[in-house]
């Protein structure tokens, strides 16, 4: 007989291993007993209120049962069953066994598992009657994709649904002075399943608040702007995915924030120079620049960067994740966001070091001039004494006059401004008539050089300023002709695309990024209210 090969050998014991699984079975099995079926590769799968089950194919066989928690519950001639999400809470085991047609049952699969959390009652239900809405609060609930409002007109009455909404606040206007509600809300997750009721809160208007907003009704007022010029290109590129616009009036320019560098431009559009990008950073988001020059630019990455006018990096530091013991931080952060790495956001500088904001955290980070962490900020003292933690910070800058801050709320709304403290002097946004005064979302602000405040709102391409000292609104910036949209009233006419920033150079000039057109406009101010 001829003398094998190595690789013929190897070939001659795999057919025969072959032919003996096929002949007798895989391991575990009895002699001309069906294999256990296999799981494809990520199955079972949890899909909102069903569970959908996938495996390979077993020789010979004509039929499979499916077993839940060891329990057959149902029988399969293709190779997938789908089944009803378990509505109790748990861990449950999917087994397969393979049924062939002597009626021969396999061993059972390795089991598959599922994990069921049911969606827990929101906490931190509070309301707020103010002029003529009451205001609504919760904290948000892990899983939730939607939050179901209800309202009674009695304690134990019947709740009827009052809205739906993704947010984890509400303003109710439909209320009557000197009447109280009832309110408490509801979770529902993706595949529709709502919670348990949270706690009832109670509210009511009182008489004179209705009777005080009838009398300060506020008026629309327009500025009306007319373009001067626009520049639609930096480096032959065109203007898009800008993450911050700042006006730096000693200096006579406009930073324009885009991917990663910084575009230098003089007040008549012309690029006068760029700083990046910058060693190692992923994408730039946000810049400000302290009283000695230091820049203080933050990435998409969580690092704030300490940069030389020439691009070089004195230094960078990470916003660290907050401490895993400080209950007031943590108790508004769904579970699944608690591992992941804080996003920076808005930067705030300092003559000893600069502010970030962290998008993913809603906190302020304080940072000293050599990159050393100091503390954080989370929350501020409303006028009723009470501590209110950030729903969410978008944008952070000083007013002139004193240690006054601003920070925006894009998920809440408003704007609040504090003292050093952190105790609030006044808001912006919780009261108003219409869209007067009021904000769907808040994604830019600015300090006028007479120190009113310019807000932006993306939203519904609208832009406002109020009066610094007292918050109180003065008029709204809108195209050629001051005019009310008629589309949306309560809103200027804007005759240019979306609006993400604007901010005025001077008293007779503003620049506003415009993201449908793709393009910086620089606009004078026909009118001044």
């Amino acid at each position: 007989m001829k003398k094998l090969e190595g690789r013929s050998l190897v070939r001659l014991i795999a057919a025969a291993a072959l032919a003996f699984v096929i002949a007798v079975g895989m391991p575990g099995t009895v002699a001309g007993q069906p294999p256990a079926p296999q799981f494809m590769a990520n199955s079972p799968i949890l899909a909102g209120n069903q569970v959908i089950i996938l495996w390979v194919p077993v020789p010979g066989a004509v039929k499979y049962f499916v077993y839940l928690n060891g329990k057959k519950i149902a029988e399969a001639v293709g190779v997938q069953h789908v089944i009803p999400t378990p509505a109790e809470a748990g861990e449950y085991t999917i087994e397969l066994a393979a049924v062939d047609a002597a009626g021969k049952e396999s061993p059972r699969s390795r089991p598959g598992t599922i994990k069921i959390v049911v969606i827990e009652a929101p906490k931190g239900l509070v309301s707020r009657a103010r002029e003529n809405t009451v205001f609504l609060r919760w904290g948000t609930t892990d899983g939730a994709v939607i939050y179901n409002l209800y309202r009674s007109d009695t304690k134990d009455g019947e709740f009827k649904l009052l809205a739906s909404v993704q947010d984890t606040s509400y303003g109710d206007s439909g209320v009557e002075p000197g009447k109280s509600y009832y309110y408490a809300v509801t979770a529902k997750d993706l595949a529709g399943k709502e919670s348990p009721r949270s706690e009832t809160v109670e509210a009511s208007l009182l008489e004179v608040q209705t009777a005080a907003a009838t009398e300060v009704k506020l008026e629309l007022k327009i500025v009306p702007t007319q373009e001067a010029s626009r520049v639609g290109f930096l480096e032959g590129k065109r203007v898009t995915q800008v993450s911050d616009v700042k006006v730096l009036r000693d200096r006579g320019e406009v930073w324009v924030v885009r991917a990663s560098k910084i575009f230098r431009l003089n007040f008549k559009g012309e690029l006068v120079g760029t700083i990046g990008p910058l060693e190692r950073a992923k994408k730039l988001i946000k810049v400000d620049v302290a009283e000695d020059g230091t820049i203080y630019v933050s990435d998409s990455s969580g690092y704030l960067y300490a940069v030389r006018e020439s691009g070089a990096v004195a230094w960078k530091s990470q916003i660290p994740r907050p401490p895993a013991d400080d209950e007031e931080i943590w108790k508004q952060i769904p579970a699944h966001v608690k591992s992941q790495n804080p996003v920076g956001g808005d930067v705030l500088a300092f003559g000893d070091g600069a502010w970030i904001s962290d998008q993913r955290y809603a906190i302020i980070c304080v940072f000293d001039s050599r990159g050393n962490f100091q503390r954080y900020i989370y929350s501020y003292t409303d006028k009723q004494g009470k501590k209110v933690r950030f729903p969410a910070v978008g944008e952070i800058d000083r007013l002139p006059g004193g240690d006054r801050y601003i920070i925006t709320f894009p998920l809440g709304h408003y704007a609040v401004v504090v003292d050093q403290d952190f105790n609030e002097i006044y808001s912006i946004g919780k009261s108003g008539t219409g869209f007067i005064g009021r904000f769907i979302g808040i994604h830019g602000v600015d300090i006028l050089p007479g120190g009113e405040i310019l807000l932006t709102d993306p939203a519904v391409n609208s832009m406002q300023v109020f009066d610094g000292k007292e918050g109180d609104y003065l008029y709204h910036i809108g195209g050629s002709q001051a005019k009310e949209d008629p589309a949306q009233p309560g809103r200027a006419l804007i005759d240019f695309g979306a609006i993400s920033f604007t901010h005025y150079i001077n008293d007779n000039e503003v620049i506003v990024y415009a993201g449908t057109e793709k393009a910086l406009l620089f606009r004078k101010v026909l009118t001044k209210k």
